[in-house]
């Protein structure tokens, strides 16, 4: 299975992921001019769990725990857009355990679900 998360915040951590990095090293805005600096593409891929939970106000709310899911290049990252910025990475799901499992979903839930 594969997953598309659409960051609609560009943020640092947001950016890293996209970035593929995991080394994130701060600054001092007053004497570097910079918050954070980030190695690009300083990871092959980057294995990560994932949990959505939807929130909406009419229907029912959904959870989904994905407990590893591999991030790797191959989205186009736009920087410059017309319209508000979004970062989307692509992820592929990965199964684990015994037996194997690629995660869980819990459906109509009234609070997150912590397993």
């Amino acid at each position: 299975m594969t997953c598309a998360v659409i960051l609609d915040e560009v943020t640092a951590v947001n950016l890293a992921l996209a970035f593929l990095t995991s080394a994130i090293a701060a600054g001092n805005p007053a004497v570097d001019h910079y918050d954070y600096r980030m190695e690009l593409m300083a990871e092959a891929e980057i294995n990560a769990a994932l949990r959505f939970v939807g929130n909406n106000a009419i229907g029912a709310a959904l959870q989904i725990d994905l407990p590893l899911v591999t991030f790797a290049p191959g989205t186009a990252i736009q920087l410059i857009q017309e319209q508000y910025g979004t970062l989307e990475v692509n992820g592929e799901i990965v199964a684990e355990g015994t037996p194997p499992s690629f995660g869980t979903a819990y459906w109509n839930i009234t609070e997150v679900i912590n397993p």
